[in-house]
């Protein structure tokens, strides 16, 4: 596992002069409503990452900033894949194995 302190380091300085520059005052706020278990789940994996949930909020709009879009595909599934998640939510054509062997011989693979 990576260490924290040295992705910091590294990010640091791979901003080169960039990261001397004066950062303008971070004053305006974000707002927005989200479920308290979302919220609790997703705070758990940016502390494990040394990040805050502003930290991780910035780095999201840096991503959407550089890329002129959201930095992840989102995408509606089609007609298959919602019936897929239906019959599976369901319990239904489930695939159970021992281990990744076992998965593949039971599926062809």
């Amino acid at each position: 596992m990576t260490d924290v302190s040295q992705v910091r380091y590294n990010t640091f300085k791979m901003a080169g002069a960039r990261a001397f520059k004066k950062e303008p005052r971070k004053d305006a706020m974000i707002r927005a409503r989200t479920t308290p278990r979302l919220k609790k789940e997703a705070e758990k994996v940016l502390d494990h990452l040394g990040l805050t949930p502003s930290g991780a909020i910035n780095l999201f709009y840096r991503q959407v900033c550089l890329r002129h879009g959201l930095p992840f595909a989102v995408e509606i599934p089609n007609d298959v894949t919602v019936a897929t998640f239906g019959k599976t939510d369901r319990g239904n054509e489930l695939v159970h194995a021992k281990n990744e062997e076992d998965l593949f011989k039971k599926l062809g693979i």
